[in-house]
């Protein structure tokens, strides 16, 4: 029976699937290698673990930094709200009312 949502392939296909999980070294490699545009392949075979940690160290703390700054520019350029009136209702003398018209 094939099922419309799994675009044609039947259920029993679907639970079959294998959804790669990633190590700590493997994500690590991935993150790096998509900012050097390397294959991570490419890193996870020539790398040594220090220079794998130290580089996704590096480029987390950058990304993260760029993240916070981009956070806390948008904060200070943010709307400011009126500074409210000091009197919802105001009284005025018969001069002043004069004076505004």
């Amino acid at each position: 029976m094939r099922d419309s949502l799994n675009n044609g392939v039947s259920l029993q296909q679907a639970q079959e699937t294998y959804f790669a999980k990633f190590n700590h070294y493997s994500y690590m490699a991935h993150f790096v290698a998509k900012i050097l545009g390397q294959r991570p392949s490419h890193v996870l075979s020539g790398w040594g673990v220090s220079e794998l940690i130290v580089a996704y160290g590096h480029y987390a703390n950058e990304q993260s930094y760029q993240n916070f700054m981009d956070w806390k520019s948008s904060q200070e350029n943010a709307p400011k709200p009126k500074q409210p009136q000091p009197f919802v209702v105001q009284f005025i003398s018969q001069d002043e009312l004069e004076e505004v018209e």
